[in-house]
């Protein structure tokens, strides 16, 4: 039994050091792409909003890969040809997602100005909330059974859109029922109290549209119609937990403590209860 286990810890090495060495590139590709001197913004100028951005798109980022390497076996080189063509889908689509929720869901404003010049630290939260969530959205995706490689491509490609199509509009939908203009919070008032909320919604979608698409398989209709139910109802339960969790634990309103006074800690508090709704309705749709 021991041998068993020992041999076992020995056929995770090559797996994690070929994880890690992508890690690596993906964190450099980062960097290159989002548009700024992240690492100057945080060594150099110690900025907070850039912090949290970069820390978010490494956590996605490690969620992404991990899913690369769903299925592991024996076979060492099997492994890693399959993670090579996992985690370099992971590379590309992580910025690609986080590209998508930054022109869509914050498209009123230069979410890179913010940060760099403004030390926005809500808008930083949701930039890096909305990595965390497609590398959960990824995570998934890349747990799917498909009887070939290109359906494989095919498959996670139009999961990870399909996804994220659904985290883009929940956080529409969320911005339309809150009793508070929520971007030009962000923007005007650099309110990280509205951040942290709208970033612990699309953290809890991604959590939601992770478990609708799990262990998918290549049967399209069948798998989009699933995401599709599940996703609507996590867009109609995560917008409804705010006001809730406002007036029972809070005790106050949230135009109150977020529109008014931009209160962080209960924005917070707010953003988190997304996340515990989230995580007990993917539960809930999927208990396993």
């Amino acid at each position: 039994m021991a041998e068993s286990w020992m041999m076992m810890g020995l056929l995770a090495l090559p797996r994690y050091f070929a994880a890690a060495l992508m890690f690596w590139c993906g964190a450099r590709l980062f960097q290159r792409l989002c548009g700024l001197d992240i690492q100057g913004e945080v060594v150099a100028r110690g900025n907070p909003a850039a912090a949290a951005w970069w820390a978010g798109h490494l956590v996605g980022l490690g969620m992404a890969l991990r899913g690369a390497m769903f299925g592991a076996g024996d076979d060492v080189v099997a492994d890693i040809l399959g993670l090579l063509f996992g985690g370099g889908l992971a590379l590309l689509l992580l910025p690609a997602g986080s590209w998508l929720i930054d022109r869509f869901v914050l498209p009123t404003f230069d979410a890179r100005v913010e940060i760099a010049r403004d030390r926005n630290v809500g808008t930083g939260v949701v930039l890096a909330a909305s990595a965390v969530g497609t590398g959960l959205v990824l995570d998934g995706a890349l747990t799917g059974h498909s009887e070939s490689w290109l359906l494989g491509l095919r498959d996670i490609v139009l999961y990870f859109l399909a996804s994220q199509a659904f985290m883009i509009v929940g956080s529409l939908v969320y911005a339309k029922v809150a009793p508070f203009e929520v971007h030009d919070a962000i923007e005007k008032r650099d309110s990280a109290a509205a951040g942290y909320g709208l970033a612990g919604f699309l953290l809890g979608m991604g959590i939601v549209t992770r478990a609708a698409i799990s262990g998918a398989s290549s049967d399209l209709t069948h798998e989009l119609l699933v995401l599709a139910v599940d996703g609507a109802l996590g867009v109609v339960v995560l917008a409804a937990s705010a006001p809730i969790v406002s007036a029972l634990v809070l005790r106050a309103g949230l135009r109150e403590q977020i529109g008014e006074q931009h209160n962080a800690a209960s924005g917070l508090v707010v953003g988190c209860v997304h996340v515990a709704t989230a995580l007990l309705l993917a539960g809930a749709l999927r208990p396993f």
